[in-house]
């Protein structure tokens, strides 16, 4: 949202609090004034037959929503372009105007089975978004293919991309993803991917030879500064999993800075991050969420890391499903569920840990039922 409108949006919230939940309903709430937008999926395991399906819920800044019943498409990621918004399926794009009225294109010849991650964005000018798709092993299973899809209001392209992708991400001028060898999984790339029209341009430069097996990138590839790019993964060493972010030089990504932030213990996945927007940068200050749902601070500068805060009245589960969060500006915003319980709530940080306000949505268990939440974009920030 616009700082113009934060004290109405904020005095909303807080009257919506009083009338004690009646208007946090399912109702017509249109695309042009939704504050945030949900996408749940079938996970790809539990499809039969290429089957599956999934829910967008637009959300208004009363708790209302509107569902949107579409195909299923695990691991996939919302994309806000030009007042529009972009839910990609296996064989289609879908596009949502203002109006909730939607156009489809067809990917007949570039299937994606499943997504990864937010592996989705649009270019600092809007003139191009994109998506990334791993999607399967080649015939003679000597190597790997995966998608891109690009496009624009009346445009979409699709090709082949004969790498497994493990991080994604952009600069606002060029995609980018870091690769691992078919024949060695230790050994990385980075490749740079310039969107030409209907055409593309691809840069593979060597990233590093990791030293131990089962490196988990946790974030997407966010840029630092004009020259670098950061993000965040896990090495395994021992009984212990080494928390780490790595600056690394767009132009020659053998130049690689390295951190350990925290180390956890290597028997659990509960420090496993919500979602790969778990990382930001603000001016010359990296910030992170853990999936304990502890906010860091890392100063590379300083060489410093601070904890910030931890989300209030939050204590991480066995089982995730419904947490997952989403950086904007100076602020962050934490979408989760009640315990035993059919409410959600989405709230807002500051970055200093103050929660600014809070909104309950309710009955979205019946629409959604098993499905996994997998992306969660504010329009409205």
């Amino acid at each position: 949202m616009k700082r113009k409108h934060l004290f109405v949006w904020t005095f909303i919230i807080a009257i919506a609090g009083i009338l004690g939940g009646c208007q946090k309903k399912e109702a017509q709430v249109k695309l042009s004034g939704a504050a945030a937008a949900l996408y749940f999926s079938t996970p790809l395991p539990r499809e039969k037959f290429g089957t599956g399906r999934s829910v967008t819920f637009l959300v208004d800044r009363a708790g209302n929503y509107s569902v949107h019943r579409h195909r299923g498409l695990e691991l996939n990621g919302l994309i806000p372009f030009r007042n529009h918004l972009l839910i990609h399926q296996k064989n289609q794009l879908l596009v949502m105007d203002g109006n909730n009225n939607v156009r489809k294109f067809s990917y007949d010849h570039c299937e994606a089975p499943a997504g990864y991650g937010q592996s989705a964005g649009v270019l600092s000018d809007e003139r191009w978004h994109y998506a990334l798709f791993n999607y399967r092993f080649a015939e003679s299973m000597d190597g790997y293919i995966s998608q891109l899809r690009w496009g624009d209001d009346n445009r979409q392209f699709c090709r082949p991309i004969y790498e497994y992708m493990m991080a994604t991400g952009d600069d606002g001028e060029f995609v980018y993803f870091i690769s691992s060898d078919h024949e060695d999984s230790r050994r990385m790339h980075l490749h740079r991917i310039a969107i030409l029209g209907d055409e593309i341009g691809m840069e593979k430069s060597f990233l590093w030879q990791a030293e131990h097996d089962g490196i988990f990138f946790f974030t997407r590839l966010v840029p630092y500064g004009e020259h670098e790019l950061a993000f965040i993964y896990a090495e395994p060493d021992g009984a212990f999993a080494d928390l780490k972010l790595a600056l690394i030089d767009k132009n020659n990504p053998a130049v690689r800075r390295t951190w350990l932030l925290r180390r956890y213990d290597g028997s659990t996945t509960k420090y496993y991050f919500f979602n790969e927007k778990s990382l930001h940068v603000l001016e010359d200050t990296i910030y992170y969420v853990d999936g304990y749902g502890s906010v860091f601070a890392f100063h590379p500068k300083e060489n410093r890391l601070e904890k910030k805060f931890r989300f209030l009245d939050y204590e991480r589960m066995a089982r995730l499903q419904d947490e997952i969060v989403h950086f904007a500006g100076d602020r962050l915003y934490f979408f989760r569920k009640f315990t035993d319980s059919d409410r959600h709530v989405l709230e807002q940080y500051t970055l200093d840990g103050k929660r600014t306000w809070s909104l309950a949505v309710e009955g979205l268990d019946k629409h959604a039922g098993s499905l996994i939440l997998y992306d969660f974009v504010m329009l409205d920030p």
